[in-house]
Order: C-alpha cells, then sequence, then structure tokens
C-alpha cells in the first residue's frame, strides 16, 4: 500500500475545478428551470420546420393612409438679420425662409432696409462639445 501526497496547490486547483464545475451545473439547472424548452412534435418528418408567414398589405389601401398630407420639400432655416426699420432704429431678430432671398423678401415687405442676414450655422464647430454648449470658453 502507498501514500499519496498531493500538494496544496493540486489540493487547491482539484477544489477550484470541483467549485466551478457545481456552478456550472447549477447554472444549467437553473436556466433549464427559468427557461424550460418547448419540446415539439414535428408531424411532417421534416428535421427543419418552416414558419409559414402572412403578411396583410391592405392596410396601404386603407382610407387613412390615402388621406395623408405629405411633407413640405421645402426645409425653413432660421436666419439672424440687422436691420434698420421705418424709423431708423436698428433692429435683430430671427427670421424663418428657406433661402437668404425669401428671408430678404420677407424682411423688405415688413419695411426693413439695410438688411444683413447670417445664414443658419450648419452643424459645430467644434464636434466635442455638448449639444446645449455652442462656443468654448
Amino acid at each position: 500500500m502507498s501514500i499519496i501526497f498531493d500538494s496544496p496547490k493540486r489540493k487547491r486547483r482539484k477544489l477550484i475545478w470541483i467549485i466551478g464545475g457545481l456552478l456550472a451545473f447549477i447554472m444549467l439547472v437553473i436556466a433549464l428551470v427559468v427557461f424550460p424548452p418547448q419540446w415539439q412534435d414535428n408531424q411532417s418528418g421534416d428535421p427543419i420546420a418552416i414558419a409559414e408567414l402572412q403578411l396583410n398589405l391592405g392596410i396601404l389601401e386603407s382610407d387613412p393612409l390615402k388621406n395623408l398630407e405629405r411633407f413640405s420639400t421645402i426645409i425653413q432655416s432660421s436666419f439672424t438679420y440687422t436691420a434698420k426699420d421705418k424709423q431708423g432704429k436698428t433692429v435683430a431678430g430671427n427670421v424663418l425662409a428657406s433661402d437668404e432671398t425669401q428671408a430678404k423678401k420677407i424682411l423688405t415687405d415688413q419695411g426693413f432696409e439695410n438688411i444683413e442676414l447670417k445664414g443658419p450655422m450648419v452643424g459645430k464647430t467644434d464636434p466635442f462639445l455638448p449639444y446645449y454648449q455652442t462656443t468654448t470658453k
């Protein structure tokens, strides 16, 4: 009869493997309890059952969909302006228009003269600024 001595490192390694195996087994049991497999009988004998898919495209012909209004293709931008009013005072503000010529026409129709427009700022000068901060400090 011989006596086999296990080193402490080997005992620790065995213990870790046993604990890991038990945890894996417990997780498998919990997964099968929480998400039980649903066994279905395949009547056709086909190993891969193909689901039947039906699309109802009748909604495309419905009255509510036909009566929808289309979006305007013209996107208006906000232009900043400084101009002189009828009394000669300098006025500053914003005007919504599709382009600069329309913005100038709107302002001249309101009686403004010497109009200076600044176009809309598209995007940011610094892409790393938060959306609520417009300039760097």
